[in-house]
């Protein structure tokens, strides 16, 4: 059971009934402290038995839930569901928490997976998906020293997760593919232009055979994503910067 962020009469619960061979999806709200219970399972499937049910603490009405199968989102306090699954292995989901700005998962088996950065998911309403093209508030990032100790990066055959990028992070969403190059300027308080990164941009080709080091210790340089969904720009040093290209608001990474 988790007890809303937002309204002290507002409840949601996840039962489990996996165990008496019913494998029905139950989550259930109370909006009055528990005297009515509403079951809300639209969009779920009918053979994903749920384990756990999370209100995001920043954006009233935006739910998460963990089945047996993997994890869902509801974005109108779960009158309606859809996947949220990414790239997690289908695997069954006992709990999850939303820490600060990640989504973090607890499998059966399959480790600890973490969704980081769902700042877009809160800021995605109808009027978004509706725009030709919308960019996201970035999230709270803050700019420090960089790291100049000399680490040797884990080997490729190290089994390690993932970690987030370096430095600031922009999304932006595209109903439609670009009919061409698509630009995104960042420009100080004066107005002056900071930074430039257009999808017609090249990407930096790297000869292993000029290099002293491993060719897995270059992060691989893209250029700006142009397709249509949701896309995230990845800032990291004034001298650097690399974008990804994903349909998806993210990936999770293993630990």
């Amino acid at each position: 059971m988790d007890a809303s962020h937002f309204d002290r009469g507002t409840a949601y619960a996840a039962l489990n009934r996996f165990r008496l061979d019913d494998l029905h999806p139950y989550i259930y709200r109370t909006h009055d402290g528990g005297q009515s219970w509403q079951k809300i399972t639209n969009g779920l499937p009918d053979d994903a038995p749920v384990n756990t049910v999370r209100e995001d603490p920043q954006r009233k009405g935006l739910l998460f839930a963990g089945t047996e199968h993997t994890v869902y989102v509801s974005f109108d306090d779960g009158d309606h569901w859809q996947s949220l699954r990414l790239n997690l292995p289908a695997t069954s989901i006992r709990d999850l928490v939303v820490h600060d700005d990640d989504i973090v998962v607890g499998t059966h088996g399959r480790s600890f997976w973490i969704l980081d950065n769902i700042t877009p998911l809160r800021q995605l309403v109808p009027q978004v998906v509706e725009s030709e093209a919308h960019l996201f508030t970035p999230q709270l990032t803050y700019r420090v020293r960089r790291n100049n100790n000399t680490d040797t990066p884990i080997p490729p055959e190290e089994p390690a997760g993932r970690n987030p990028p370096d430095g600031a992070m922009i999304d932006f969403f595209l109903r439609l593919p670009a009919s061409g190059p698509a630009v995104v300027e960042i420009t100080d308080e004066a107005g002056k232009l900071v930074r430039r990164f257009s999808s017609a941009d090249k990407a930096e080709i790297v000869d292993p055979e000029q290099l002293n080091i491993p060719i897995y210790w270059i992060r691989p340089n893209q250029v700006l994503f142009c397709a249509s969904g949701n896309a995230p720009l990845h800032l990291g040093s004034p001298l650097s910067a690399t974008g990804r290209a994903r349909n998806s608001v993210s990936d999770f990474g293993d630990l």
